[in-house]
């Protein structure tokens, strides 16, 4: 639930609640037959000042019928040196209980003995808005403590692991015409070996152009990712990936207010690439949709 009070100021209220269960056989006597339930009770505050200053608040608490209990909050804030420019910052505290798949795949890949992963993250930004759109340039901080991830053998905590970067991202509408950029370099190292956490690019960005002609959207974006480490799917050793590009294109058209129709097609220059060492994603390939809304 949000709750406006004072004014421009809110109250962000909520209640999850999960049950999962696992229940297989792998065929060699090995039986998995598990169940989960999980509480989470979360709240936050939104502050507005005058000039445009603003505060975050939020904390959460969650309850695991297998891990045990958790509370994580998040501090942050905004402040405006111009009407056009802000500074940001905020600090985070984040968790993450391991999977059925993390904890219970067959042939020795999952893990019971995992441990959730905690993490602890800064990050430090400035906006700028004009006219048309919003400009934003972010330095990220994290640190994160038994991180899930792989060995080539099975799913282990890391046990200490960082991740430093800066994001810049770009949004704005010139008339008929949208313009997103969005760009990440980060540096994702595992702090006990020094080596790059899986499967992790050091950069990756996307451009997204769109225009509008009477009930007609066409939009078009490039999509690119440096290479990253990862692991071979035969030998389970550490592989390279290797980075990619992709240009996909889309058109709808509106027929009326109900009705909308939407030509996509992706990897328009078929290449090849993967996402995970071993597993070919898709070469060109085009779909046509019909939306019917009532």
């Amino acid at each position: 639930n949000d709750i406006r009070v004072m004014g421009d100021d809110a109250i962000i209220v909520g209640l999850d609640y999960l049950k999962q269960r696992v229940d297989f056989d792998d065929g060699f006597g090995g039986v998995i037959d598990k169940q989960r339930q999980s509480t989470a009770a979360f709240i936050g505050y939104v502050a507005k000042f005058a000039g445009g200053h603003l505060l975050q608040l939020n904390l959460r608490h969650d309850h695991f019928s297998d891990v045990g209990n958790r509370t994580t909050g998040l501090l942050g804030g905004g402040f405006a040196i111009t009407d056009r420019l802000t500074l940001s910052a905020m600090i985070s505290t984040a968790f993450r209980a391991p999977t059925f798949v993390d904890l219970y795949y067959p042939f020795g890949l999952g893990n019971p003995s995992l441990k959730p992963e905690r993490a602890r993250s800064a990050e430090i930004g400035i906006q700028y808005a004009h006219t048309h759109g919003l400009a934003k340039l972010v330095y990220f901080r994290n640190r994160l403590k038994d991180l899930i991830g792989f060995d080539g053998n099975t799913t282990v905590n890391i046990n200490r692991a960082k991740s430093d970067g800066l994001e810049l991202s770009y949004d704005a509408e010139f008339g008929d015409t949208t313009l997103r950029l969005s760009a990440t370099r980060q540096n994702a190292i595992d702090e006990t070996t020094g080596e790059r956490l899986l499967p992790r690019a050091k950069q990756f960005a996307a451009l997204r152009l769109g225009r509008r002609v009477g009930d007609w959207n066409f939009s078009g974006e490039l999509i690119g990712s440096g290479s990253k480490q990862d692991i071979r799917v035969d030998d389970f050793t550490r592989v390279r990936t290797p980075g990619y590009g992709l240009v996909n294109l889309k058109s709808t058209y509106n027929l009326n207010k109900q009705t909308r129709l939407q030509l996509q097609l992706d990897n328009v220059f078929d290449k090849r690439y993967q996402l995970a060492h071993g597993y070919n994603r898709e070469g060109r390939n085009a779909s046509f949709d019909i939306t019917y809304e009532f």
